[in-house]
C-alpha cells in the first residue's frame, strides 16, 4: 500500500472534498481553506479528515475528571500503529492527532512519529500532560510535529514544558477544561498563556457522571465574555453546542448543527477499536486500516449516536442544510514524553550474570509492566523504589561472557530503575551512561585471534558484515552498529541480539567478549582507543547521583539532600550529589537508586563536568507579555566561569574545553576537565547563582572506549583462565 503513495509533502496544500465542498489543507502550517460553489455541489469525502488516536491507556497522572476508559488495554506497538496510519493516509486522511493515556508514556513514541513523517503527508499533533517533555525530547522531534497540545492542570508542571516548546519554536496550544473552580484564574491564565507563546487556547466543556464539573449557566455567560477579550485565539469546544454567545467559524463541522464525530473525525482507542469520539458508548474492533475504513463507511449510523455521557450537545438529527457558498480561511491543528534506554552490569563470574538472567526469566513479558514476579523479587533483593510510579520490563535482555545486557527502544526516561539496582545488588557494576541514549549504540567486543594471520583474516570477515575494525596484536577491536544487513531499524526488538550472533559467528571458535557503547563509534575514535592501551590508566573510584526528573526543582534538591546526608563523604551541589574515593561503590548505588536518583560509577582521575547555562525569560508583568531573556554571550561566560574555576580550585588544575552557544535558544555549553570535580562543581554552580543562571552540569569519565576496551581485554583473560 505505501509502496503507491508518493512522497510526502507535508510542505504542500492538499486537497480533500467534503461533501458538497472542497477543503485545501496545507499539513505544515495547519492553513485550511474552504470552498464552496456550484461546482462543489457533488462533491463527497472518501475518508474521515482526522484520527484521534489514543496510543495508550497508560498516563503517570491520575485526574479524576479523565474521561479514558482506565480498563481498557494498552494493545498498540509501533508497528502496528504505523501501519493503520499509513492505510489512513492512503486513504486520504489529513491530520492524526494522538491521545491516551500520555502519548510521551508509549514505548517508542518518537520512534513512530519520525516513520509516520517520512511514509506519510499526515499532520502529526499530540495532547500531553507535558510532564514527559523535555528540551533533549524536543530537539529530537524537531520538524516532526504539527501542534502540540498541552494540558492544564494545576500543579502539573505545564509551565516547564511551555518553556520547553517556546526554546524549541515548536508550535504549542493550550487545553484547559473548565468548571466553575476555574472561571476567576481563566483571564490571568489566557494572559499568561500568550506571553508564554501558546499560539490558541482550547476550551473544553466536561463530558460525564460529575455534575459538580458542569459549568453553571452564569459561568457560560462569562465565558463568551472572557473569550471576546481573550488577548490569544480561543477554540471552544464543540461540546458546548450553542450554548455559549460567541461567533464560530462553523455552526458545527459543515453548518449543518453537527460536531462532525464520526464522519469528520474518528476516534481510535488504546485496545483498538473505532468509535465516533473519546465519549462515544459505540464501538467496533480493528486490526487495519482496512478495518477502520469498513466501520467508518458501513457503521456511520452507530459512529454518529450521541454520547449517552451527560455534557453531549450533539443534536439526535442534524438540522440539515450544506454550509453556505462562499470560501473560508483558517488556521488550526487537530488536537485529541527519546532515547534508549539500556543497561550494562560487569559481573565478577560469568556464572554470576547468568543467575542474574535466570532469575528474571521467570515472569519476564518484554517491554510490558513489571510482573508480580519481578515485583517480588525486587522486594525481596531490596531494589525497589518506592515513590516511583512504574517500571518496564526492557525489550531485550541478554547475557555474553560476564556482561548482563539489557535494553528497550525510545522512552521519555529510565524504564527499569530497579532493575539496575538489582544488578548492582548482586555484585555487579552497571557502567554509565546507559540512562538515556541518543543516536546510534554500537557493540564493542574482541576477537583473540590465533596469530597476526589469523587476525587479518578475521578483521576482513568483520568489515565484510559492516563492523570498523582495529588491530591491537592479536586481538580484533571490533565496533558493530549498522552492518548492511541490519533488521534494527525495522526489528528493535532484537537488535541486541542480533549483533551478538553477528559477533559470535564473527568469532566462531575463538575467545572473544562483547559489551555496548553508548555511541556510533567509528574508525578513527576505534584506532585512538587502541593507541591508548599502551599507558596504564589512572584510577579513582567515584559516583554520581543526579535528581532529573519531570519534577519541580525544589524538590529534586530536597532528594538530593536527602541522598547526601545518608552517605559519608558525599558532596551535594544543587541537584547532584558526589561520592569520591569509593570502597563499597554497591551500598552508594542502592542508596542512590532508593532516592530516585540516576546512578553514574566513574574510574578515571580525571573526568570531564558537561552541561549548560541559560537564562529563563524575565517575570511577566500583568496584561503584557514576558520580555525576552538577556542575551548569553559565550565569550562573557568564559570569562566569567573561568575565574570562577580558578578562585575555587586554586592550584589544581582544569581545562575549560568548551564554552560555546548551546543547541537550544539562548543557551551556552560548557566542558571542564579536572582531576577534581568536587570544586569545579561548586564553581559553575556559584558562577550560575551569581549570574541568575539555570545550571545543568553531568560528570563522566574521559575516553570511555578505551575504558570498554580495557574491560573486554579483562574479559578475556578471565575466559582464557578458566
Amino acid at each position: 500500500m505505501i509502496a503507491d503513495m508518493r512522497p510526502p509533502a507535508i510542505g504542500e496544500f492538499r486537497a480533500f472534498p467534503l461533501d458538497g465542498a472542497m477543503l485545501y489543507f496545507h499539513g505544515a502550517t495547519g492553513t485550511s481553506v474552504r470552498v464552496q460553489n456550484e461546482a462543489t455541489r457533488t462533491f463527497t469525502r472518501k475518508a474521515p479528515r482526522v484520527v484521534m488516536f489514543g496510543i495508550t491507556n497508560v498516563c503517570n497522572l491520575s485526574c479524576h475528571f479523565c474521561s479514558r476508559d482506565t480498563s481498557r488495554a494498552s494493545a498498540w506497538t509501533v508497528e502496528s500503529a504505523a501501519e493503520v496510519l499509513e492505510g489512513l493516509a492512503h486513504a486520504g486522511t489529513l491530520e492524526v492527532a494522538f491521545g491516551g493515556g500520555e502519548p510521551f508514556a508509549f514505548r517508542g513514541f518518537e520512534r513512530l512519529l519520525s516513520r509516520l513523517r517520512t511514509t506519510t503527508e499526515l499532520a502529526l499533533n499530540v495532547t500531553t500532560n507535558g510532564t514527559l517533555l523535555s528540551d533533549q525530547v524536543l530537539a529530537r522531534l524537531s520538524g516532526t510535529l504539527g501542534q502540540v497540545r498541552v494540558s492544564i492542570y494545576e500543579d502539573a508542571g505545564w509551565r516547564r514544558a511551555a518553556g520547553a516548546l517556546l526554546r524549541a519554536g515548536q508550535t504549542w496550544g493550550a487545553n484547559v477544561l473548565l468548571h466553575d473552580g476555574v472561571m476567576a484564574e481563566l483571564p490571568a491564565l489566557l494572559v499568561e498563556l500568550a506571553a508564554l507563546g501558546a499560539r490558541d487556547v482550547s476550551l473544553l466543556s466536561y463530558v460525564g457522571p460529575d455534575p459538580s464539573m458542569m459549568l453553571s449557566a452564569q459561568s457560560e455567560e462569562t465565558l463568551a465574555a472572557i473569550v471576546r477579550a481573550s488577548p490569544l485565539p480561543c477554540r471552544v469546544s464543540v461540546c458546548f453546542g450553542a450554548r455559549l454567545g460567541v461567533h464560530r467559524l462553523f455552526d458545527g463541522m459543515d453548518d449543518a448543527g453537527d460536531c462532525g464525530a464520526g464522519l469528520d473525525f474518528l476516534s481510535i482507542t488504546p485496545d483498538k477499536r473505532v468509535q465516533g469520539c473519546s465519549f462515544h458508548d459505540v464501538s467496533f474492533p480493528i486490526e487495519s486500516a482496512e478495518d477502520a475504513m469498513r466501520a467508518w463507511r458501513t457503521r456511520r449510523d452507530s459512529l454518529r449516536l450521541a454520547s449517552s455521557r451527560p455534557g453531549c450537545a450533539r443534536a439526535a438529527e442534524r438540522t440539515g442544510g450544506g454550509g453556505r457558498d462562499g470560501i473560508r480561511i483558517w488556521q488550526s491543528f487537530s488536537g485529541n514524553n527519546s532515547g534508549e534506554c539500556i543497561l550494562v552490569s560487569k559481573f565478577e563470574s560469568v556464572e554470576d550474570a547468568q543467575k542474574l538472567l535466570a532469575d528474571l526469566l521467570p515472569g519476564y513479558v518484554p517491554g510490558a509492566p513489571y510482573s508480580e514476579p519481578w515485583k517480588e523479587l525486587f522486594q525481596r533483593e531490596h531494589a525497589d523504589i518506592p515513590q516511583r510510579f512504574a517500571g518496564w520490563a526492557p525489550q531485550e535482555m541478554l547475557v555474553e561472557g560476564r556482561t548482563f545486557m539489557a535494553r528497550t527502544d525510545y522512552t521519555a526516561e529510565d524504564d527499569f530503575a530497579e532493575l539496575r539496582a538489582l544488578s548492582w545488588a548482586r555484585g555487579g557494576e552497571e557502567l554509565a551512561g546507559g540512562v538515556h541514549v541518543h543516536g546510534k549504540t554500537s557493540a564493542l567486543a574482541i576477537v583473540r585471534a590465533r596469530d597476526a594471520t589469523d587476525a587479518a583474516r578475521v578483521a576482513q570477515n568483520a568489515e565484510g558484515v559492516g563492523c570498523i575494525v582495529a588491530l591491537h596484536g592479536v586481538n580484533v577491536l571490533v565496533a558493530l552498529s549498522e552492518g548492511p544487513d541490519d533488521p534494527a531499524p525495522n526489528a528493535p526488538e532484537n537488535a541486541l541480539a542480533w549483533r551478538r550472533d553477528t559477533l559470535r559467528s564473527l568469532a566462531e571458535d575463538r575467545p572473544w567478549s562483547m559489551e555496548l557503547a553508548f555511541e556510533d563509534v567509528d574508525a578513527s575514535a576505534l584506532t585512538e582507543a587502541s593507541k591508548g592501551l599502551a599507558t596504564p590508566p589512572r584510577e579513582r573510584s567515584r559516583m554520581t547521583l543526579s535528581f532529573w526528573e519531570y519534577e519541580q526543582e525544589a524538590r529534586s534538591i530536597e532528594r538530593a539532600r536527602a541522598a547526601a546526608a545518608e552517605i559519608e563523604g558525599a558532596v551535594h551541589v544543587n541537584k547532584v550529589v558526589l561520592v569520591e574515593n569509593i570502597v563499597r561503590k554497591k551500598r552508594v548505588a542502592l542508596r542512590g537508586y532508593r532516592h530516585g536518583a540516576i546512578v553514574v560509577s566513574l574510574d578515571g582521575e580525571t573526568v570531564a563536568l558537561t552541561g549548560q547555562l541559560w537564562r529563563e525569560p524575565p517575570p511577566r508583568t500583568k496584561g503584557r507579555k514576558a520580555p525576552d531573556p538577556e542575551p548569553l554571550v559565550a565569550s562573557m561566560v568564559e570569562g566569567g566561569l573561568r575565574d570562577r574555576l580558578r578562585l575555587e580550585l586554586g592550584s589544581k588544575t582544569f581545562e575549560l574545553t568548551q564554552c560555546q552557544p548551546g543547541p537550544w535558544g539562548q543557551r551556552v555549553s560548557i566542558r571542564v576537565e579536572t582531576s577534581s570535580p568536587a570544586d569545579a562543581l561548586t564553581a559553575i554552580t556559584s558562577y550560575a547563582v551569581q549570574e541568575g543562571l539555570e545550571v545543568w552540569v553531568e560528570i563522566s569519565d574521559l575516553r570511555p572506549i578505551e575504558r570498554g576496551i580495557r574491560r573486554l581485554l579483562a574479559d578475556l583473560d578471565a575466559l582464557t583462565r578458566r
